[in-house]
């Protein structure tokens, strides 16, 4: 009998162990989210370890799977690394790792004028759709899908260049080929674009991420102190990178959207990603560059509840 020792999202470092059914319909691997029950409520808990024996009786089965391998071993790394510098349980970090719970359809609609149709995601359906269909599925005319919140639109025409000036002074120039460079031969290294504002950072490390967009599939993540930032930012790489693989992380998501850019984050058709200190907590599948603008800023530190961190310190 399989045995799988699950994180559960409460503030502990135990490990509750649960069996996995016979004839179950997934295999189980370690980083995988599963459902399971816990004091008679259901949770999603994150599989760390897998066994052929447990010391404990009567245990209860595994009941669901709800998303595989959403933590890496750098992720895995990356949360131990949380837990035991600012000195919180693992199941309070591993709560930030894991998508809501809900329990009603996900429902989200992306439209962009990069595409002449629709895309429509449900929790059994997950292919594009003309916006007709959506009407037929429904049963809603989508004017009032709109209104609801229900489906959400988003219009940022892509511009393929000339958003930004091509040409930098040279000391942007000899910053961004100090980037440039180091990305070039896979080093792990950190840099402070120091100066005024308004004095051109913003476009050397613009300049840097499409450089890192355009020469690899890595994924890129965009940290700011304020949800003002986030949507202004969205807006500018919209236009630069286009919108349909940029996905916007912060607070005022709901939960139906918050999950929907998740799978598409650990499913890797999000390339580029942009949000609040939380965002850091994403199930990445190999991260190119990380800019954290207005570092100093206080906003990216959770001090207020737990697990308390610093999300630059943590990038």
């Amino acid at each position: 009998m399989k045995i799988v020792k699950v994180i559960l999202p409460i503030d502990t470092d135990k490990t509750f162990d649960y069996y996995v059914p016979y004839g179950f319909e997934f295999e189980i691997f370690r980083g995988d989210i599963v459902q399971v029950d816990f004091k008679n409520k259901k949770y999603f808990g994150l599989v760390y370890e897998l066994s052929d024996s447990s010391e404990i009786k009567n245990l209860k089965p595994v009941e669901k799977k709800i998303y595989e391998l959403v933590i890496s071993e750098k992720m895995f790394t990356f949360m131990n690394w949380i837990s035991q510098y600012y000195f919180v349980s693992k199941g309070l970090v591993v709560k930030n790792f894991l998508p809501y719970q809900i329990s009603y359809p996900r429902r989200y609609v992306c439209i962009s004028k990069e595409q002449r149709y629709t895309e429509l995601y449900y929790e059994t359906l997950k292919r594009a759709l003309p916006k007709s269909d959506i009407e037929k599925l429904t049963k809603r005319k989508f004017e009032d899908l709109l209104r609801e919140n229900i489906v959400k639109e988003e219009l940022f025409p892509y511009v393929e260049e000339n958003y930004f000036p091509k040409s930098l002074t040279d000391e942007q120039e000899n910053a961004f080929l100090n980037l440039k460079n180091s990305f070039d031969k896979k080093n792990f290294e950190t840099f402070l674009l120091f100066g005024q504002p308004a004095t051109g950072k913003s476009e050397v490390y613009i300049k840097f991420l499409k450089y890192v967009f355009e020469n690899s599939r890595k994924q890129i993540l965009v940290l700011l102190p304020e949800i003002g930032l986030v949507e202004q930012t969205y807006k500018i790489f919209s236009k630069l990178f286009g919108s349909i693989q940029i996905a916007k992380i912060h607070s005022e998501l709901s939960k139906g959207e918050f999950n929907f850019l998740f799978e598409k984050i650990q499913s890797f058709e999000k390339r580029i990603i942009i949000g609040t200190r939380s965002a850091i907590f994403l199930p990445y599948k190999d991260i190119g560059a990380i800019v954290v603008d207005e570092e100093q800023d206080i906003s990216f530190k959770q001090y207020d509840m737990a697990p308390f961190y610093n999300a630059r310190d943590c990038a």
